[in-house]
C-alpha cells in the first residue's frame, strides 16, 4: 500500500536536480609541451591564465588547491584546453578560462575569465565564489 507521503517522496526524488559537475577550464594545453608553451608564454612574453594562477604555483599545483579540491561537495575536474571532450569543447571556445557547469548534459557559465581574474589566484576565494555561484544557478546547498 503506498502512503502519501510515499507519493510525495517519489515526486520529490523525480523532480530533484541531478548534482552538477564543475569542470575548470585552462587556457592553456596539457602535456609537457603544452605546460613548457604557457611557462614561456606567461614569464617571456607576459600571458596569464586566471584559472592556472588560482591552482598554481609558479612551478606545482598549490597544496590548498589540492586541500580544497579533495573537500569540495561536487565532482570538480580541471582540464587543458586539449583536454575537453568535444561537447566542452564547444561550450567553452573563446570564453577559457572559465568554470563551467553540466547538469542533466545542460551546460552553464558559472565563472567567466573577468571574475576568475578578479580573484586574483586566491584559492579560498575562487571556493567561495563558486559555491555562492552554484548555490544560486543550481539552488543547492554547496
Amino acid at each position: 500500500m503506498i502512503l502519501i507521503h510515499d507519493i510525495i517522496e517519489i515526486l520529490l526524488m523525480k523532480n530533484k536536480l541531478t548534482k552538477p559537475e564543475i569542470f575548470c577550464i585552462y587556457n592553456a594545453n596539457g602535456g609537457f609541451i603544452g605546460e613548457l608553451s604557457y611557462f614561456i608564454k606567461k614569464y617571456i612574453k607576459g600571458f596569464n591564465c586566471a584559472m592556472c594562477d588560482i591552482t598554481h604555483n609558479k612551478i606545482r599545483i598549490k597544496g590548498e588547491w589540492k586541500r580544497k579540491q579533495a573537500e569540495f561537495d561536487y565532482d570538480l575536474k580541471a582540464l587543458h584546453l586539449d583536454e575537453q571532450p568535444e561537447m566542452i569543447h564547444d561550450f567553452t571556445k573563446n570564453k577559457a578560462p572559465c568554470v563551467i557547469g553540466i547538469t542533466n548534459n545542460k551546460l552553464q557559465l558559472l565563472i567567466s575569465d573577468e571574475e576568475l581574474r578578479a580573484i586574483n589566484g586566491d584559492v579560498n576565494l575562487f571556493f567561495e565564489k563558486l559555491n555562492y555561484t552554484i548555490r544560486n544557478i543550481y539552488n543547492q546547498k554547496g
